[in-house]
């Protein structure tokens, strides 16, 4: 998908000149601003949350808010790219891509505050990806329900 901040004009004396698509530019500036708040917001929501861990040792809240943010910020993510705002389901990228990354966002908050059983190694490996799962289910949500792109 492209998106055109500027068309090209020709003039007769002075040549090509660049044209901005002031829809466009408003659009993508909109957005920038739009992500610098849903970035900056949950990271100062974030810093309560770690000091409320820090004093009282409990941290479940603190990844339940870990994985939300991370959702929330994959989720805004693709709006940049909707051309129109209708419903078309893309399957093959709701199944393949959102319900695996949903699944394994959800296991270790789940585990956590359900006092499931989580098998060591299991916890290692999916530690690193703790932010990033969630942002790619986000992500995977947004695209597969308004984004049905050939």
């Amino acid at each position: 998908m492209k998106i055109r901040l500027f068309t090209v004009e020709y003039e007769l004396r002075g040549g090509p000149r660049l044209k901005p698509n002031t829809g466009e530019v408003l659009r993508v500036i909109t957005w920038l601003v739009g992500f610098f708040v849903v970035y900056m917001v949950p990271k100062h929501m974030e810093n309560h949350y770690v000091a409320v861990a820090r004093t009282s040792y409990v941290t479940i809240p603190l990844i339940w808010f870990t994985v939300l943010a991370g959702f929330i910020l994959g989720a805004y993510v693709p709006l940049i790219f909707v051309r129109r705002w209708a419903f078309h389901p893309n399957w093959p990228m709701l199944a393949i891509v959102f319900l695996p990354f949903a699944l394994l966002s959800l296991y270790v908050p789940m585990s956590m505050t359900f006092s499931w059983p989580m098998p060591f190694h299991i916890g290692i490996r999916l530690a690193p990806y703790f932010e990033l799962f969630p942002m790619i289910a986000g992500f995977g949500l947004v695209s597969g329900i308004l984004g049905h792109c050939r």
